[in-house]
């Protein structure tokens, strides 16, 4: 696990080496396991973990059952801010139809970067750049940078060591 200097799994149990966020980390599992469906939606908690020297860690717990499992369990998404997610964001992309110039430049936004250093880093016109942005609102259906962003975060695909997805 990426996490092990701030997390580890004990007796099948995700569980925090700091005793505050152990203490927040069992509340917020707690509290996913327990809080119903809203509209046939389930709810998902964030959960910051600190580490030393590094940005904290992001936890996204949610609640999940099925009909093979005994008892209700807790889907937990750990996210990295400090890992490269280009080839993610590439998988992304690809998902939504995104051309590599367009792919470029999201990777450079989700990475940070305005939309005018981001033209500058791919040494094109801010007015290009802003045609690439427009191309991906339609074919992602956002009208916001904001939401484009969280579009392709949310549509990540994380690959196994030495697996290939396909994009049907």
């Amino acid at each position: 696990m990426a996490a092990s200097n701030v997390l580890a799994i004990s007796q099948g149990r995700l569980a925090a080496n700091d005793l505050h966020d152990d203490i927040r980390l069992k509340t917020v599992v707690f509290h996913s396991a327990t809080r119903p469906m809203i509209d046939g939606q389930c709810s998902i908690e964030v959960l910051r973990i600190k580490r030393a020297k590094q940005r904290p860690l992001i936890l996204a717990l949610s609640a999940c059952s099925a009909a093979s499992m005994d008892e209700d369990a807790v889907l937990v998404q750990i996210v990295d801010p400090d890992l490269d997610l280009a080839p993610h964001i590439e998988v992304a992309c690809s998902i939504h139809g995104i051309t590599g110039a367009e792919a470029r430049l999201a990777r450079l936004l989700v990475a940070g970067h305005s939309l005018l250093e981001a033209a500058g880093h791919l040494r094109v016109q801010p007015d290009t750049a802003r045609s690439y942005l427009k191309q991906m609102f339609l074919k992602t259906g956002v009208n916001r940078q904001a939401a484009l962003i969280q579009l392709l975060l949310a549509s990540m695909v994380r690959e196994s060591p030495g697996s290939k997805l396909r994009i049907i």
